[in-house]
């Protein structure tokens, strides 16, 4: 891969949220190489109305292309869209690879939680250090 692709694929990768990166994911993992945004909101927990924007998004990237259209009985059909050799290249390469996994984020926000509420006790014990404090100088 050349140093072009490599700089490509951080641009790409800024653009890259967690909501994209498990569309992404999702197509590169499918059996049929293509996925509807139906299908793609059942495996990924995507809200509808955030869908054509994140698939908007992919595509015109290059990650991503429109394959087709499901037959819809008397509801709008939904776009089939398919990883392309880029999006497929992006996923293998260094920059998704140094993005963090959503286990990953999700064990850092527990800690940040958790910091949080040490803090939170922290602060109250402090306060309560003060007010004994005053009522011992006002006694």
């Amino acid at each position: 891969m050349s140093s072009d692709s490599s700089g490509e694929f951080d641009e790409i990768a800024e653009r890259i949220t967690e909501d994209r990166g498990a569309l992404l994911t999702a197509l590169s993992r499918s059996d049929q190489n293509a996925l509807s945004t139906t299908d793609l909101r059942r495996q990924t927990d995507i809200p509808s109305g955030s869908m054509n924007y994140h698939m908007d998004e992919l595509e015109q990237l290059g990650l991503v292309e429109v394959v087709g259209q499901t037959e819809g009985s008397g509801r709008i059909p939904a776009n089939v869209y398919s990883i392309t050799e880029l999006g497929q290249s992006f996923l293998e390469s260094k920059s998704w690879q140094s993005f963090p996994s959503m286990e990953y984020v999700r064990r850092l926000e527990e800690r940040i939680d958790g910091l949080e509420q040490t803090v939170q006790e922290m602060q109250d014990k402090h306060e309560k250090m003060v007010d004994i404090l005053e009522q011992m100088q006002s006694s």
